[in-house]
């Protein structure tokens, strides 16, 4: 049962619940046509995702044909509010996102790194039967809404991304399939592949437990992954040594404070995911005993 209180004045909901709901079924049907290019031939192009996008927020939501901007700085699609920029959205193929942990990384930096260089606190990533949607700060996003497009009825938090809701503050704790390479689904177009690596690692983005700036590779610290999404056994311990212990004379001081809760949060989940982050065990590491205390400090260990 959705609050009313969460949408503000109990008039705005029920104006907004009557709009998605009266629109919804069109919706539906005309993402079906725009979908049959799928079916006839076995694939689609992103167009597909960005007309059914399109639809989405001008019909079933209530922003304005004017408000939808494409190609911008890069962007599959913007949208704004009276030219302020609100939601960067990077809009894949249909069925080109496989909705794994790995694969969507590889989007949401995409997008951060668009969103970082225009100053936007919001983006999205989309198939065309999804839509994921992040907070950004700084180099860092927490999950807004996620949502399917092909549901019989309109989720309530599709409010998020209205004119009205886009403000709100949101946030959900979501996970994702784990990184197994046999869930990945490579682009057709490889543009998957074309990733801005740090220099030094030569690895990309997502495999940094902090990234400042997602277009200057220099500003990534903490390299704890390998390329295909899998942990880096041998860098984890460096990485979380320091950050909560003075692991080698390293301890890191080139991360803000309030970004700290983010890159304990992968690295809980990454040392958990190797069997690292067990606390029954008397043989865990002292850097992962560390860290285990640091999570519990900060009220994460339900998120890991």
């Amino acid at each position: 049962m959705v609050k009313v209180e969460r949408y503000g004045s109990q008039a705005k909901y029920i104006k907004f619940q009557e709009r998605i709901n009266n629109n919804w079924p069109l919706f539906l049907s005309k993402r079906n046509d725009f979908l049959v290019q799928e079916e006839r031939y076995g694939n689609a192009p992103e167009k597909v995702t960005e007309n059914i996008l399109h639809i989405l927020f001008t019909e079933v939501l209530d922003w304005n044909v004017r408000d939808i901007n494409y190609q911008i700085g890069f962007a599959d699609i913007e949208i704004t509010k009276l030219g302020i920029k609100r939601i960067v959205i990077e809009a894949k193929r249909p069925g080109g996102i496989s909705w794994n942990e790995f694969q969507i990384e590889k989007h949401i930096n995409q997008a951060l790194g668009y969103a970082y260089t225009q100053k936007v606190s919001t983006i999205a990533i989309s198939d065309g039967s999804k839509l994921y949607v992040l907070n950004v700060d700084g180099g860092s996003t927490n999950p807004r809404i996620f949502i399917s497009l092909d549901d019989n009825v309109p989720h309530p938090d599709l409010y998020y991304v209205s004119v009205n809701g886009i403000d709100k503050k949101k946030n959900i704790d979501i996970r994702f399939k784990d990184n197994k390479k046999e869930n990945l689904i490579k682009d057709k177009d490889q543009e998957i592949n074309n990733e801005l690596l740090n220099n030094t690692y030569k690895l990309p983005a997502r495999c940094f437990a902090y990234i400042g700036d997602p277009n200057k590779p220099s500003t990534w610290k903490l390299p704890y992954l390998l390329e295909d999404g899998s942990v880096n056994v041998k860098r984890l311990p460096g990485a979380v040594g320091c950050v909560v212990t003075n692991f080698r004379g390293l301890q890191i001081k080139t991360i803000p404070e309030k970004d700290i809760p983010n890159v304990l949060l992968k690295l809980a989940k990454a040392a958990k995911n190797v069997g690292k982050l067990d606390p029954k065990n008397p043989k865990m590491a002292n850097c992962y005993r560390q860290l285990y205390n640091a999570v519990v400090q900060l009220n994460m260990l339900d998120k890991i």
